[in-house]
This record gives C-alpha cells, structure tokens and sequence, in this order.
C-alpha cells in the first residue's frame, strides 16, 4: 500500500480495510472514511487539514480492490490511542501476527506482545495474545478437535490405499473419546525383514493441547543407518501402551 496508486489488494473491502487500518497505524496517525461500501472505500485524515486521502474501488472481474488515487503526503499525527481502541479488535490483530504463527507455530505470547509493540506501537495483555496465537493456529492448520475427527478417516484411507500396512485406532467403549492410534506402513515391514532383528523404541512427549506420547519404533539397517518401522500416538509411556 505504500507505493500507492496501482496497489491491489486481494480478498475485497475487508481485506483492504484490514490494510488500510495496518498502514496507518503503522505510521501513527487516525483516518476517518468518506465512503465505505462493497466497490468504493474512500478514506481522509481525520485532521480537517490535513492533505492526506486514499481512494481505491473493486475490479469487476478480479474483485482485487485497487487504489486508483491517493494523495500520501502526511504532516499532522491524529489521536493514535483512540484509533487503536476503536479500530482493532481480535480479528486484526490476528491478521497481524498470522504470518508469524505460519512461519514458527510454537510461538508464545511474550513474542506477539513483543512483535505488536515493536511494528505497530499495540500494547496488548498476556491473554489476549494467547487467544490470538490459538485462533491463527485454528485457522491455518485446524483445530485440535477437527485433527482428531480426522482420523477415523486417516486410518482408513491407509488400510484403502496402502494393503498390508497395520493401522489401530483405540476408542474408549463409554466415552468414544480417542485413546491410542498405532500405525505401521506396509513398506516399513517389508524392510524391516532386511534390518537386523532388534527393535528400538523411544517417546517424545506432545505440547499441544491435548498433550500425549508419541512412540517410535526404529531398527538399524545394514549401513547402521535408522530405519522406522512403527509410531503410535498414546497418553503415555507405559506398558498397557508399550504392548
């Protein structure tokens, strides 16, 4: 949006509404809109003097909002604090860090306050970061109850697509609430045959939500490199799992 006229931007008006809102707070003063509508978002400084105005409308066929004329010279600094109260909410700050959950998912809540105050001047609490980083994380690789949903599917579509691999997923009789899922590849067995005969098994506990043990069962080949035979995802490391 900086370079200006001839900017598009995907994903309609509240996509480049979310832009918009972004670029201003990035360089500390308040807008007001003249028009705002689904094709025309015409937004003015919200100082009576100031020179600064930023037109853009929708293309009929791409439906990209494109600014077609802007004045950006910027003198004035409007009240900043009443602009981040009145115009971000959740859902534009989840905008903000999306690309840093995507690129390191197991980011913490200290390192979005950090990011936030440092790039737009936000000063956010622990918990809402947490729900931020929780919502981005929903919506880029899914939810955790949704993963688990999956994997009546997952399993399945093994035991379709891949004969003689060994899959079983374990429910409890009452609840129907996931326990264990084991699963061996139906190439892993074979090679197995041609490893030596000795098994090493090894767990790495899960920091999501719903915590957990992955197992792995892993043999040694003829070069003495690893080669995995077998995972399964249980509660924890013991021997009711372990068998």
């Amino acid at each position: 949006m900086k370079d200006g006229i001839g900017v598009e931007i995907d994903g309609g008006a509240i996509e480049y509404r979310k832009e918009l809102i972004k670029y201003t707070t990035r360089l500390g003063f308040k807008f007001k809109y003249a028009r705002n509508d689904a094709r025309y978002v015409f937004a003015v400084c919200s100082e009576d003097n100031s020179p600064w105005f930023i037109k853009a409308k929708s293309q009929t066929v791409t439906k990209k909002f494109v600014i077609y004329e802007c004045n950006l010279i910027h003198e004035c600094f409007g009240d900043l604090v009443a602009q981040k109260k009145s115009r971000f909410g959740v859902k534009i700050i989840g905008d903000l860090v999306m690309r840093s959950v995507r690129a390191n998912p197991t980011i913490i809540p200290k390192e979005v306050i950090r990011f936030l105050k440092n790039s737009y001047g936000l000063d956010i609490v622990y918990w809402k970061a947490w729900r931020i980083i929780e919502s981005a994380r929903n919506q880029i690789f899914g939810s955790y109850d949704e993963s688990y949903e999956h994997l009546r599917w997952y399993c399945e579509a093994i035991q379709r697509t891949n004969l003689g691999s060994v899959v079983d997923l374990q429910k409890n009789s009452e609840t129907q609430h996931f326990e264990r899922v084991f699963n061996a590849f139906k190439a892993c067995i074979d090679g197995f045959k041609r490893c030596r005969s000795m098994l090493f098994i090894d767990d790495t506990f899960l920091k999501g939500r719903a915590k957990g043990t992955m197992l792995s069962a892993t043999a040694k080949d003829g070069n003495n490199g690893l080669f995995p035979v077998a995972f399964a995802i249980v509660s924890s490391e013991n021997t009711e799992n372990l068998t």
